[in-house]
């Protein structure tokens, strides 16, 4: 997980596990300290027990997650995207970053120049939502997230939209 979430004793609300091994879930009291150890098993188990939960977050981030038994990564951006996370496509490979240099430095990889985003880019002042000024680069829209399986297509979906129906839970 690359940034920060907040309000840590709404997210223990959910539980964590006991123990690795136990499989079982205590409530945390929000007088835990915050470790990324300790986020990353939050969310591990908001994600578990919550399914595609990732709408209860608060806070600024970008996550990974590889499920080694479905075989398949998550990749996840907050609800207001003020933590990045890029994809670049080659081919048969897809890489990932929170950053978009370490993704343009790679001497196999030949950056090219994404005509529309230039447009739109000259146009308004910011490319279109999603890409980025260089082609097969795109930036994960702020409130979805991005499932990649072994031989299928990167498949995009928004969890979050600030119409949603239902007010937030406290």
């Amino acid at each position: 997980i690359s940034g920060v979430l907040y309000r840590h004793d709404g997210i223990a609300q959910f539980g964590r596990p006991a123990s690795p091994a136990s499989g079982t879930v205590d409530t945390v009291s929000s007088s835990d300290a915050a470790t990324p150890a300790r986020e990353a098993a939050w969310v591990l188990t908001l994600l578990k027990r919550e399914g595609a939960a990732l709408a209860e977050l608060r806070g600024e981030f970008a996550l990974a997650i590889w499920d080694g038994a479905r075989r398949r990564l998550l990749l996840a951006r907050d609800a207001l995207g003020q933590r990045n996370l890029f994809v670049r496509s080659d081919d048969d490979f897809h890489f990932f970053s929170s950053e978009l240099t370490p993704l343009l430095d790679d001497r196999e990889f030949s950056c090219e120049l994404d005509f529309e985003s230039a447009f739109h880019y000259l146009a308004c002042g910011l490319p279109p939502p999603g890409h980025t000024m260089a082609r097969n680069v795109r930036r994960l829209p702020a409130g979805h997230l991005m499932w990649w399986e072994p031989g299928q297509p990167l498949l995009t979906q928004r969890y979050w939209t600030p119409l949603n129906d239902e007010p937030h839970k406290e």
